[in-house]
């Protein structure tokens, strides 16, 4: 299965192979990949790259989740922010 996520750029694009046992069982594997969004929306892309090679498998996908995760804001910004503040407070005085 191809895995693609992109944004204003390609944010992630990788190819997972997936295992066929015998009469096609299909053996599930989870897989987590991690990407930053580079605007207000990206566009995840999942796609079947099976060559199937007469076994008649197809690629499953199952319980796709996709969750929020806070960057915390460099030290040298929020230090930033706060002289602002003060510089503001001071100018309405």
């Amino acid at each position: 299965m191809h895995v693609e996520v992109t944004g204003l750029t390609s944010l992630l694009d990788q190819t997972v192979s997936q295992t066929v046992g015998a009469f096609t069982v299909h053996y599930y594997s989870n897989h987590s990949y991690s990407f930053a969004a580079d605007g207000t929306s990206a566009t995840l892309s999942f796609t079947d790259v099976t060559t199937n090679n007469g076994t008649n498998f197809d690629t499953l996908l199952d319980g796709v989740a996709v969750s929020e995760s806070s960057v915390p804001i460099p030290g040298s910004a929020l230090l930033m922010l706060f002289g602002l503040t003060a510089l503001r407070r001071d100018k309405r005085r």
